[in-house]
């Protein structure tokens, strides 16, 4: 009986873990840079890559108080590559004034108190939010590129 039991424990043990692996994931190449405005450094902006190849997947990465972002590319919960994989991408950016919700709000009632406030206001050039229009662009193409400095101007 003690037999069945580890073979059970072993059977469970490959299956939990069968998932684990995708070797079907294209491979992603390290990226990484900054974000200056008015010579600073923008900490918690958001940074994303999107492909100029409608099969392609998109990057992200959210600058510290460094400037400094690290791309990682995301597949499901539990697949997320380091870096962006081959392709042509537009780089947007985009940083908000962060929401204030009052404290004890359940997710119902915070649902319905975000629908009554105004958009949060953008800390940074809209523009840079738009693809077509933010001017940064970058091609990863398997090697490793110098650090991105993206400068963003009024």
């Amino acid at each position: 009986m003690a037999r069945f039991h580890h073979f059970i424990s072993l059977a469970c043990l490959i299956a939990a873990t069968a998932g684990c692996s995708r070797s079907d994931l294209p491979s992603a190449v390290p990226l990484e840079g900054y974000v200056t405005y008015r010579q600073e450094p923008v900490d918690e902006a958001s940074v994303v890559l999107v492909p100029t190849d409608p099969k392609g997947r998109s990057a992200t990465g959210i600058t510290d108080s460094n400037g400094h972002f690290s791309m990682k590319t995301y597949y499901d919960p539990k697949h997320t590559l380091p870096g962006a994989v081959h392709g042509d991408y537009i780089i947007t950016i985009t940083k908000r004034e962060p929401q204030v919700f009052p404290p004890g709000l359940s997710s119902e009632e915070t649902m319905e108190y975000q629908k009554t406030m105004k958009p949060p206001k953008s800390l940074i050039p809209e523009i840079y939010g738009v693809p077509a229009k933010s001017g940064f662009k970058v091609t990863v193409d398997g090697t490793k590129l110098e650090p991105l400095q993206l400068e963003l101007k009024d």
